[in-house]
């Protein structure tokens, strides 16, 4: 979305989660419909019940990092869409697939470079309310206005949620 969007849509998202699997398509149309009006933030909210789900998460910063915010992207669109059968080993695989070096990225996600990343994402969401998967929170940086939106819900209601919340903070 736009940099200097007035409107962020931040979702706190666990990798592992189905119905954080089911609403990312959804988002992801949202973005494009509203993309000159809103940001969409990505907030990492790996469950303790997921066991792939750090480390998953931890894989996608590695793709930001030796690519760019396209292949942070393309990494969690992947690995999404491999879930829940992803197994762990099958990432730096998949890092090549979405065009990243595979030897860079292994080393890269063995590191544990951004597992502190990752929780700090999940103590944010924690502080903020954050109970389940997926949450969003929807802020107008004009006002300072927010409201959240909870569970995955379908794509016209996201919709109409983020019209309601524009409309009512011009």
């Amino acid at each position: 979305g736009q940099e200097n969007a007035r409107f962020v849509w931040v979702e706190y998202s666990d990798i592992e989660c189905p119905f954080c699997k089911q609403i990312h398509p959804d988002l992801t149309k949202l973005l494009n419909v509203y993309s000159v009006k809103i940001a969409w933030v990505y907030r990492h909210f790996p469950l303790p019940s997921h066991s792939k789900a750090q480390k998953a998460a931890e894989a996608t910063e590695c793709a930001a990092d030796l690519g760019d915010n396209e292949a942070f992207w393309k990494m969690l669109a992947t690995i999404f869409e491999e879930m829940p059968d992803l197994e762990l080993s099958q990432l730096p695989t998949l890092a090549s697939q979405v065009g990243l070096n595979e030897s860079n990225f292994k080393q890269c996600l063995d590191s544990g470079k951004f597992e502190k990343k990752v929780k700090d994402q999940l103590d944010e969401g924690t502080k903020a309310g954050v109970q389940a998967t997926p949450t969003s929170v929807i802020y107008d940086l004009k006002t300072g206005k927010t409201q959240l939106v909870e569970g995955a819900v379908p794509y016209d209601s996201l919709k109409q949620s983020l019209d309601d919340f524009m409309a009512k903070n011009k």
